[in-house]
């Protein structure tokens, strides 16, 4: 399976959202058609001549601690032009705009860093621009070039691009001709170059991966970070290709959850340290479609048909080692669902020891339930079952138990609504046990069916008010 490695960190997209809250209502866009025309003898140079002008100065720079000798102020007299692919209208960009260097993406895009915000109202997507470059400042954050109107000390920490002024906006930006509609590159995960970063891309035959369908776009509420305010989350192909797509907690957006369906996905492609990353512009439907059939690469769902494989094995034994920490667990064999709100089964570790994890902890959620089902095992001869359970912050009710387990000999890899599913009689954590405990189930004898083989489930059951967390590691079918 071909991956696309992700790794985010908080200063993504540099200074493509800042970490100040913004007021979610933007102004209808009132733009006058302006007519531009370039001095007589005007230079006009590419986006990526631009960008050389920064990387011929600082050969050496790549994914520094910025200090001031590490910006370029562009001294000589051009312009470059490009059309307008994001803005701030829905609050997932701030007092950004990104413009790509010709109206069909096929020439790459750069960030504008200024210092205003309702962009909107004067940069629709769409609009065609010119940038008068003499005086900006060039930067470097994420190993993209970036354009701005200085630099700055940031926290005692490094120095930052910081943004064109709003005396000096309209001598440097202007607006040339009526809005365009921007006919997106149509791309798979696996084609993304560099040549396509900044620029408005449409993927489709996409879905969102499991633990990442159905949950909101945005960190809310609890979830929210002033220090970090963007989330994550994970796309995927049919081919197991990947990529994420980064949210600005501001987005007014932020709160509504992400598809459970397969569809389309239009946004802008961004890139840190090499590595693509997709920002939306909006949700509406004509940027974001998914509404098809779920394909089975990632083992999750949110209430509809969950299509995935079903293995069948001998024996098992899963400890979750090497699954990423705070992300689904995605063992192969196994089958992470959601069946009802926005919990799955994760990934957690404490002392170098990785476990799987389902909790109602700071959930919104009316109804919680998620499913954990193991690989098919063989029960034609005796087999015996064992598991470690435990339990933290009870919040259920005494007649109410976060967990159970069930196996079924009928589950076929995507209709666990109607398996034929039976209680094991396992010990597992309950309320009266220490927090953080691990209780052993023993070795629990599994029925004995000639010719058949039986799938193990670990339901969990919860809510917004019955937040009880709950943990399995160590499961494990021998002989």
């Amino acid at each position: 399976m071909k991956k696309i490695s992700l790794y985010i960190i908080a200063a993504l997209f540099g200074l493509l959202f800042l970490n100040s809250c913004i007021d979610d209502d933007f102004a209808e866009p009132i733009i006058v058609e302006s007519i531009f025309t370039l001095p007589e003898g005007a230079i006009v140079k590419t986006i990526p001549e631009l960008k050389k002008i920064y990387t011929d100065a600082n050969p050496r720079a790549k994914n520094p601690i910025m200090n001031a000798d590490l910006f370029k102020v562009i001294e000589e007299d051009f312009y470059v032009s490009g059309y307008v692919v994001s803005n701030d209208e829905f609050g997932n960009f701030y007092k950004n705009i990104v413009i790509q260097g010709e109206l069909d993406g096929s020439s790459e895009g750069i960030n504008i860093s200024i210092g205003e915000s309702d962009l909107n109202s004067k940069f629709a997507v769409g609009q065609k621009v010119w940038v008068k470059c003499q005086g900006l400042t060039l930067g470097l954050y994420g190993n993209n070039v970036q354009i701005g109107g200085g630099n700055y000390w940031y926290k005692f920490k490094e120095f930052r691009l910081s943004p064109i002024l709003s005396p000096a906006i309209s001598s440097h930006i202007f607006r040339d001709g009526s809005i365009q509609t921007i006919p997106t590159k149509i791309k798979t995960i696996d084609q993304l170059t560099a040549d396509d970063r900044f620029t408005l891309i449409t993927l489709n035959d996409i879905q969102f991966k499991g633990g990442d369908a159905g949950t909101t776009w945005a960190n809310v509420l609890n979830d929210h970070s002033p220090v970090f305010p963007f989330k994550s989350t994970i796309i995927e192909d049919a081919n197991g290709n990947e990529l994420t797509v980064f949210t600005s907690d501001f987005s007014d957006f932020g709160s509504k959850l992400t598809p459970t369906g397969s569809g389309t996905i239009i946004g802008v492609l961004s890139a840190h340290n090499g590595e693509p990353q997709l920002v939306v512009n909006s949700i509406s439907i004509a940027d974001v479609d998914m509404t098809g059939n779920r394909f089975g690469t990632s083992g999750g769902d949110n209430g509809g048909d969950y299509s995935g494989t079903l293995i069948k094995v001998d024996n098992f034994n899963a400890d979750f080692t090497g699954q990423v920490v705070e992300k689904s667990i995605t063992s192969e064999g196994w089958h992470n669902i959601k069946e009802k709100g926005s919990r799955d089964w994760i990934a957690k570790v404490f002392n170098n020891d990785t476990y799987a994890q389902s909790t109602g902890y700071k959930a919104t959620d009316d109804e919680i339930v998620s499913w954990l089902i193991s690989p098919a095992v063989s029960v034609s001869t005796q087999k015996v079952f064992s598991v470690s359970t435990s339990k933290a912050y009870w919040a259920h009710a005494d007649t109410k138990h976060p967990l159970e387990i069930v196996y079924a000999d009928d589950f076929d890899g995507s209709n666990y609504k109607t398996a034929t599913w039976q209680t094991l009689d396992v010990t597992v954590a309950q309320k009266s046990d220490g927090d953080n405990a691990w209780i052993s189930s023993g070795n629990v004898n599994l029925p004995v069916i000639d010719g058949k083989h039986i799938s193990i489930a670990f339901k969990y059951i919860g809510s917004k008010t019955e937040t009880t967390t709950y943990r399995l590691d160590k499961i494990k079918v021998s002989e």
